[in-house]
């Protein structure tokens, strides 16, 4: 591909993602740890050293562990020239992922890697981080991209991989759900910039932990919306209204919405909102002003299978600090 062309869909694709990733990690024992009881799965690569740069080694190896293992694996392997990818959920998404980073700039169908059938293609999430070689050390240094997460078929990191390589950045992911993707942000923007232990900023904690008390507080509404309904899926309308000064200016929050079929939880539903002085270019909620949120969201339909209820997760971060909030159930009236 020429690379004016190379040049001009991935400006295009930069554009998408920023209208459609810092700080040593400080899991908060507050309210409750984003650790909690999961197990995550993650692998390392490994780049070429020169004014190029492109996919030198895919670890075999897959390692496990908490959040915080994942962080400290990743704050450590950029001192020898690894960076690790993840986290992921389950060891079969990591090595898929392993099959897109061994192949990237190859053209053609991946070796074991498990395809899509046409028009059932699983949409996932990513985001691109900027890497940096230390002068004459293997060590690698990370610049964030302040973007939202975006999100796309597996053909699409792909081809995100493929372009942002020419560019010197490097997508992450591919994720299977949108909030993973958000915690995997996190982790690597704990990675960009350092400061001494024992310095987070007092003031951006604070104002972290009042907006997680804050959160039950929230009044959340969610109809059945049957003018946007088709018959493959339910569509309900969901909306909150954030008083002001709950949105901690710097903070950004990531909401799940579960929706509880019968006996069994299905068709995750994730968003992304962020405070006024973030630059992600997510939905912006003020701390200065009170602000009303509405979206659309669309549940598959299944035979025999109605909707019992939805089950709210979030979780809150800054640059230094992240919070799982409490979970809200909702029941379909």
């Amino acid at each position: 591909m020429d690379k004016i062309l190379k040049f001009f869909i991935y400006q295009l694709i930069i554009i998408l993602v920023l209208s459609n990733v810092s700080l040593q990690a400080q899991i908060s024992d507050d309210n409750k740890s984003i650790v909690g009881s999961n197990v995550y799965y993650w692998f390392y690569i490994k780049l070429n050293k020169s004014s190029h740069i492109s996919i030198k080694q895919v670890g075999k190896e897959i390692k496990s562990g908490s959040l915080n293992e994942f962080i400290e694996d990743h704050r450590q392997g950029l001192k020898y020239g690894k960076i690790f990818i993840g986290p992921f959920y389950q060891e079969s998404q990591v090595q898929q992922s392993q099959l897109l980073y061994k192949y990237a700039g190859k053209k053609g169908r991946i070796p074991g890697l498990a395809l899509e059938s046409e028009g059932e293609e699983t949409e996932y999430s990513f985001f691109y981080i900027k890497p940096f070689f230390v002068d004459n050390d293997q060590e690698i240094i990370l610049e964030r991209i302040p973007s939202r997460v975006a999100s796309g078929t597996q053909s699409d990191f792909r081809e995100m991989l493929d372009i942002g390589l020419d560019f010197e950045q490097l997508a992450v992911g591919p994720f299977f759900r949108h909030e993973l993707a958000e915690k995997s942000k996190f982790a690597f923007g704990n990675i960009v910039e350092s400061i001494p232990e024992n310095e987070i900023d007092s003031l951006k904690s604070k104002k972290l932990k009042r907006m997680a008390k804050k959160w039950r507080s929230l009044k959340f509404k969610i109809v059945r919306h049957p003018d946007s309904e088709d018959p493959s899926n339910f569509a309900y309308r969901f909306s909150t209204r954030f008083p002001r000064k709950y949105f901690a200016s710097n903070a950004i929050q990531t909401i799940t919405i579960n929706a509880n079929y019968n006996d069994f939880n299905s068709a995750q539903q994730s968003f992304t909102l962020q405070g006024d002085q973030v630059i992600d270019n997510n939905y912006v909620v003020s701390s200065q002003m009170s602000r009303v949120y509405i979206r659309i969201f669309h549940f598959d339909r299944y035979e025999g299978a109605k909707i019992r209820g939805f089950l709210l997760e979030s979780f809150i971060y800054n640059d230094a600090e992240m919070i799982e909030l409490e979970p809200i159930y909702f029941k379909v009236k």
